[in-house]
């Protein structure tokens, strides 16, 4: 074989030994990341000492680890911005055991993100085998006759994928006689699923707040569930109801049930029925060795808010109430009632993944706002900006009011609304306020002053701004009523007319009973108008004495109460008899409109349908056939 002939192989053979370095290397690189332990070779007088010392920094690691794990990939948790009101930035499980709620929804709305991200929990490590190694060494007492001096502790830690390594920087000088040796690097590697579990986690995370998994399943348990009152109808000619607290009560329980049903599909579980398919959630993970369950409990904090409601008491629609005076002749035929709640929730559900030994766990916040799942608009806010209290004046803002011809008003009061706190701020002065708001995502502003309606503004306050009011001069115009039947279309005498008009797009309305008010303040818009006529009966009417029977479920007397012990008591419910001397004789419904330039003329006048006086409940229905007519202005 001839030289050069040689000297190629020989190359080629160094290509490929350096080819299957750099593969094993990539293939650790990979496996492990990039921080790799290194044994440190010390003399076997110093070997008792660094053995002492590494076991220290396992041992805490191991323990940082799982303090990582149980409390959200968190061992010092993030301060909380508002500390106010029923929920807080972590989820107290038991006693002093809290974990992070990853997607914090403060009571004024605000989101906080506080998933953290691998750097992070790469750092709550390092610290805490800084911060605690001293104090595991002690003072080295344990190594008689020698003298050991030490200095600056730094750490740096790994997530990798199989394991956790740390590599601790503590300058060590050991002296015995004329024995001396100085030694810095400690490198430990634990095993640990900890990088698999947060991935997990992570992606269950962006999952809820990309469709909102929690919230349509809870809305989905809202509309199965009958001891929650949502959308239906009865034949009860009594309304029917429910307390507010039983209703929470059943709430915690129905969720506590179905939330733990919940899997993560890929993970390790069996569905015993082919329709349960609807409790998996595909977050795209393939992991047969984890575990993962979901936990609500009744004693965390709970937060409902139900409309309509009064004094804690949930109460449905009885169809004839509408009749007025002619309810008791309708019951006499026919019942029906109909319910329809709008609720807003707030919860916490805690998920808990496991695989070998190694436990993480962290808390999502499932938040219904008026019957639908929340919508994230707003970026969620870093913990450190603010420090909020409702009504605390922080972000900077100005107010301008105007009328509708965008001229300036003075002493106008505003306000500042967010969820159910209202907050004054101040008056304008030449047009004008400026000043510090309260910090809320999706709050109103609220100008008010005599004789003008409402002006409104939904404005955040995330970041400082301005907000611009228009508030609309009320006008007054004369009102007449003419009845459309025969002869002058005067009302008679004990005759009236119940006018209701509704501005929908501004919010504006007014009632009026004709002929006790015979002016009416108005804005330019488009309205929808209700008429009702009553007159006087010739004849009273007698409407006898009707009884129904109410049952509920209310908590059991005594020590049953604890426990949650149910039992069902029934209410009669007697409507006494009544004798009715005025009925409805006429209704109608419709929308006009009215413009700026109508509201400078002298009147406006309603026609009154007129059907006469009902005597049999099949004319009810005749009420509302009779044809509309637009109002005059005239």
């Amino acid at each position: 074989m001839k030289r050069g002939q040689t000297t190629i192989f020989i190359i080629l053979g160094i290509l490929v030994v350096l080819a299957a370095i750099g593969f094993i290397y990539l293939r650790d690189r990979l496996t492990f990341g990039g921080l790799r332990p290194t044994e440190i070779q010390v003399p076997l007088q110093a070997e008792s000492v660094k053995q002492y010392i590494g076991t220290c920094i396992e041992n805490i690691l191991n323990k940082a680890i799982t303090i990582l794990g149980s409390q959200g990939g968190y061992i010092e948790f993030p301060s909380d911005p508002i500390n106010t009101g029923t929920f807080s930035n972590t989820l107290t499980l038991f006693g002093n055991n809290k974990v992070t709620i990853w997607n914090y929804i403060a009571d004024n709305n605000v989101l906080f993100n506080q998933k953290p991200i691998i750097n992070s929990m790469e750092s709550e490590i390092s610290n805490y085998i800084t911060n605690n190694l001293r104090p595991c060494l002690g003072e080295f007492n344990t190594f008689d006759g020698f003298t050991i001096k030490s200095g600056r502790i730094l750490t740096q830690t790994d997530i990798q994928n199989k394991r956790v390594v740390t590599k601790v920087t503590f300058p060590t000088l050991i002296e015995k006689e004329d024995f001396k040796f100085q030694f810095s690097d400690f490198y430990i590697a634990k095993e640990s699923s900890l990088r698999e579990l947060f991935e997990i986690a992570e992606k269950l995370f962006e999952e809820e707040e990309k469709s909102h998994f929690l919230e349509t399943r809870t809305i989905g348990m809202m509309s199965v569930y009958k001891e929650i009152p949502f959308v239906g109808e009865t034949n009860d000619c009594v309304a029917p109801i429910w307390f507010k607290d039983q209703v929470t009560k059943d709430f915690k329980n129905i969720l506590k049930t179905n939330i733990q049903a919940l899997k993560v599909k890929g993970t390790n579980y069996t569905l015993t029925r082919e329709q349960d398919k609807y409790l998996e959630i595909d977050i795209g993970t393939e992991n047969k060795d984890a575990l993962s369950y979901f936990m609500f409990s009744e004693i965390w904090p709970f937060e409902l808010q139900v409309i309509p409601e009064d004094n804690g008491i949930l109460r449905g629609y009885s169809v004839t109430e509408a009749l007025g005076e002619a309810r008791g002749i309708a019951e006499s035929f026919i019942c029906l009632s109909t319910y329809e709640f709008i609720y807003t929730v707030k919860y916490p559900v805690l998920v808990i993944l496991n695989k070998e030994d190694l436990t993480f766990q962290f808390s999502l916040m499932s938040f219904i706002d008026r019957n639908e799942p929340r919508i994230n608009t707003e970026e969620y806010l870093s913990f450190e900006q603010y420090d909020q209290r409702f009504c605390n004046e922080q972000i900077s803002f100005v107010v301008d009011t105007v009328d509708e011809n965008f001229k300036s008003l003075d002493n106008v009061e505003i306000k500042y609304k967010c969820i159910n706190h209202l907050c004054d701020l101040g008056t304008t002065e030449t047009g004008t306020w400026q000043g510090l708001v309260p910090l809320c995502i999706n709050g109103e502003f609220i100008g008010n002053k005599e004789d003008y309606h409402t002006g409104k503004s939904l404005l955040s306050t995330n970041i400082p701004g301005s907000a611009l009011l228009i508030l609309e001069k009320l006008k007054e115009i004369e009102l007449e009523v003419l009845i459309a039947r025969a002869g002058s279309g005067e009302l008679r005498p004990r005759e009236s007319a119940h006018i209701s008009l509704q501005e929908g797009f501004k919010e504006f309305n007014t009632n009026i009973i004709y002929p006790e008010q015979k002016t009416v303040k108005l804005i330019p818009g488009f309205y929808r108008a209700k008429i009702n006529l009553v007159s006087p009966l010739t004849q009273e009417l007698s409407i006898p004495e009707k009884r129904f029977t109410s049952c509920h479920r209310v908590p059991k007397p005594g020590i049953g109460a604890i426990f949650g012990f149910l039992e069902e008591k029934c209410d009669e419910i007697v409507i006494p008899s009544t004798t009715i001397d005025q009925i409805i004789t006429g209704t109608e419904e419709f929308t006009f409109s009215i413009s700026k330039e109508d509201l400078n003329k002298k009147k406006i006048r309603f026609y009154a349908p007129w059907h006469g006086t009902i005597s049999d409940v099949t004319e009810l229905a005749n009420l509302t056939k009779q044809p509309a007519r637009q109002p005059e202005i005239i």
